[in-house]
């Protein structure tokens, strides 16, 4: 994996939401541009509402420790039907 496909995968997260799964096991699920940055080889992370890193607000994922990405299902929310 190098910095431009995760790059790539960033700027497309709204609609194809992915895991980054890293070498010691960790993984961490990326839904927006929003709560993804990169630095230097760095991939930050940054909790979404309702998500805890194990009390902190973001993951610093050096790009030579993740060991793959998963794409995921983007969540799609029911609309209500309208007059009913």
């Amino acid at each position: 994996m190098n910095t431009e496909e995760l790059r790539k995968l960033v700027r497309n997260s709204t609609t194809q939401p992915f895991v980054v799964c890293m070498d010691d096991g960790a993984a961490y699920r990326v839904t927006h541009p929003d709560f993804a940055s990169f630095a230097h080889e760095t991939l930050l992370v940054a909790a979404q509402p309702g998500q805890d890193f194990d009390g902190c607000s973001y993951v610093i994922c050096p790009v030579s420790h993740i060991s793959r990405t998963k794409l995921t299902r983007a969540c799609v929310k029911a609309k209500a039907a309208v007059g009913e």
